[in-house]
């Protein structure tokens, strides 16, 4: 098993027990009156307040440390451990010694990416050949976007809070794209009804594009085995995505910028798309 499938099971377990224990914890210091419980409720407390900040707030990135997460988790963390010593309750120390640990890998392990410098992807080269569809089934080619500049993001999936705020951002500049010719072409490896919902969501003149199997994210050695979330593919997701890559090219279809991010949760803004243009 890889790491991306290891990752996928990771996300949706401390996902759960963090929710579970915020509401079950905070019921449990309600019935007993037990400060160990509510300290441990407090453990996931900040997780859970950036994961919904995530999903509602429209948040594109955020900064790479997560201080704000980790340094509250550690502390009450400590707290409830050592409330637990006191009071004789093995399980909130358990419990709340996951929740750290949890929030640690999230931060540095889950949101990380490696071996990103492998891929075929060279600022000032040509762009690869690689193959898409257009939601409606008909192909792409990647040669078929020469001749005018180019905006490529590759993406996870509507599924993904993260690359729907880098896209809405996008989608907001779409004017000034236009204005300086570029063709912007979203990509992910979701089902053509996802897509399709994706366009019909933002209703602006980009293209969204299926790469189907994830082949383009294959031949671009940007793809993500297992990277979608254990439970999203009841959703209809498939299990395998890319990672968030944003690819520009010029006329003659040679890249002039390139984000191989090594953190899912660090994107570049719009602004620097057009600045790019402008200076290229």
């Amino acid at each position: 098993m890889n790491s991306m499938w290891i990752k996928s099971f990771f996300i949706s377990t401390y996902l759960t027990l963090a929710f579970g224990t915020l509401f079950g914890a905070a019921v449990q210091a309600w019935q007993s009156s037990s400060v160990a419980y509510a300290a441990l409720s407090l453990t996931a407390l900040p997780i859970s307040i950036f994961m919904t900040w995530l999903f509602l707030g429209g948040v594109s990135r955020t900064s790479a440390n997560l201080p704000s997460v980790i340094v509250p988790t550690v502390l009450a963390g400590a707290i409830t451990g050592y409330l637990g010593l006191t009071g004789q309750q093995a399980l909130p120390i358990v419990v709340s010694a996951a929740l750290v640990v949890g929030a640690l890998l999230y931060v540095f392990w889950y949101s990380r990416f490696s071996g990103r410098q492998q891929s075929p992807l060279q600022q000032g080269k040509t762009l690869p050949d690689f193959q898409l569809q257009y939601p409606d089934g008909r192909e792409f080619k990647s040669s078929d976007s020469f001749g005018k500049p180019g905006l490529f993001i590759f993406y996870r999936g509507n599924w993904c809070p993260l690359c729907m705020a880098q896209i809405k951002e996008v989608a907001s500049q779409y004017q000034e794209l236009e204005k300086r010719g570029v063709q912007t072409f979203l990509v992910s490896s979701q089902s053509h009804n996802n897509s399709e919902g994706l366009a019909k969501r933002f209703k602006v003149n980009f293209n969204f594009m299926v790469d189907v199997d994830n082949n383009a994210a294959k031949a671009l050695k940007i793809d993500a085995i297992g990277g979608t979330p254990a439970g999203l593919q009841g959703l209809g997701y498939d299990s395998d995505t890319a990672m968030p890559t944003v690819v520009m090219t010029n006329a003659e279809g040679k890249v002039i910028f390139l984000d191989l991010t090594d953190n899912y949760r660090v994107r570049p803004e719009p602004e620097t798309f057009l600045a790019i243009l402008d200076g290229a």
